[in-house]
């Protein structure tokens, strides 16, 4: 089994939706880039990730991942 690397991981999820780590990690609200951010923090959840963690990768305070993961959708 390969190891985890969540910053690959991102690097490649950021790729597929259309969009860099940069403007993940930024302050935009921008529909997509919530989207984008939502999706990501949703699956890096499900590999058991914390979310502090989450919150340090995508640059966000770790209760709007929270409030990411109680999102409808």
């Amino acid at each position: 089994m390969t190891p985890f690397f969540a910053s690959e991981f991102i690097a490649s999820r950021a790729a597929e939706h259309g969009v860099t780590v940069a403007q993940l990690r930024s302050k935009s609200r921008c529909p997509k880039l919530v989207q984008a951010r939502v999706q990501i923090a949703r699956e890096l959840k499900a590999r058991s990730t914390s979310y502090k963690r989450i919150g340090a990768l995508l640059n966000k305070h770790h209760t709007t991942i929270i409030h990411y993961m109680r999102r409808a959708g």
